[in-house]
């Protein structure tokens, strides 16, 4: 049930950087990737045209009730042997909820989009009702990266924002898939909102 995850920057443009000190250098870090359509209506079109990374969450979100459902049906197939039959009627009930709780929790994951562009965040989620929460990349004032104790070997961790906006939304995002590129992408964001515009030039004090 936990399965490899889809590698979103699998198609880099040539001559990409993960990282770099020289902030010029941010300026070539873009992905040139198959955005998907119920992705692409929220997008605007010069976001496609520099770059976005749009992904699930990792399917690690999914261990908790995957879990259960693998416990609930040895449980079941246990009962089914040495208890009596109320038992394992009552077990196999149980089993048929907890898989009813994993499906629901795949087809919340499958409609949970993480999308990083040049001048935003959003989470795209919701099955029934949609949610679109945007972050703009201007707001944003730092940016950390946080690995829980099995993110480092399974390839999530939880990315957290801070924000001028008092009302802010997306402080953390949880079970993001390739920490590492996407923690490099919104820098480099960050760091392209931050420098001055052209021609333009600090005064100095006398």
């Amino acid at each position: 049930m936990i399965g490899e995850e889809w590698d979103p920057v699998s198609r880099p443009v040539p001559g990409v950087k993960q990282s770099a000190p020289d902030p010029d250098a941010y300026a070539e870090f873009t992905y040139e990737i198959d955005v998907p359509p119920g992705v692409l209506r929220y997008l605007q079109d010069q976001e496609v045209q520099h770059g976005v990374i749009a992904m699930h969450p990792h399917r690690m979100m999914l261990f908790r009730s995957s879990t259960a459902a693998l416990t609930g049906l040895a449980a079941a197939i246990t009962a089914s042997v040495i208890a009596p039959s109320g038992v394992t009627r009552a077990t196999w009930i149980l089993w048929v909820a907890l898989m009813a709780w994993y499906g629901i929790g795949n087809l919340r994951w499958y409609c949970t989009w993480y999308v990083f562009t040049p001048v935003r965040i959003m989470v795209i989620s919701g099955v029934l009702a949609r949610s679109v929460r945007p972050l703009p990349v201007k707001q944003t004032t730092d940016a950390e990266l946080f690995y829980p104790m099995f993110g480092q070997y399974l390839g999530y961790a939880t990315v957290c924002t801070q924000s001028r906006s008092t009302d802010h939304q997306l402080s953390e995002l949880k079970f993001v898939p390739h920490p590492v590129q996407v923690f490099n992408y919104i820098w480099s964001n960050l760091a392209m909102s931050l420098r001055p515009p052209e021609g333009h030039a600090l005064r100095r004090g006398k």
